[in-house]
């Protein structure tokens, strides 16, 4: 019943496709024009397949960077959940799976791990 109220819209964004359903039609356009451009801002700061996001840049440039407050908010949420996950949610498997070939090129070919990254925040 409700999905026939709905009004979707799909896009694509972060390596998968989004549908989304909005049940109220006069917000569709305008929620669906924020939605998108959120994403797109996500995916450009945050993509580690996009080579000018931070992301790319950080891993590119190891050492101390200043970063958006979102981003912090994300690291600790993560940091929250490592332990109860039983340390299986990790924002840093990226890198590991890069060097396995699931890289942005997708090599699939295996490389030799970079070495140890970390991320601190300070509080």
């Amino acid at each position: 019943m409700l999905e026939k109220d709905s009004h979707k819209f799909s896009y694509e964004s972060m390596g998968t496709r989004w549908e989304i359903a909005i049940w109220d039609p006069h917000l569709e356009a305008r929620l669906s024009n924020k939605i998108i451009e959120k994403s797109k801002e996500f995916d450009n700061l945050y993509s580690r397949f996009i080579k000018d996001s931070l992301v790319w840049k950080i891993a590119e440039n190891p050492g101390k960077h200043e970063v958006p407050a979102d981003l912090v908010k994300m690291l600790r949420l993560y940091e929250e959940l490592y332990l109860p996950s039983e340390k299986k949610l990790n924002p840093l498997i990226g890198f590991a799976i890069s060097d396995l070939g699931y890289d942005a090129e997708y090599s699939l070919k295996k490389i030799k791990p970079c070495g140890l990254f970390m991320i601190i925040i300070n509080p």
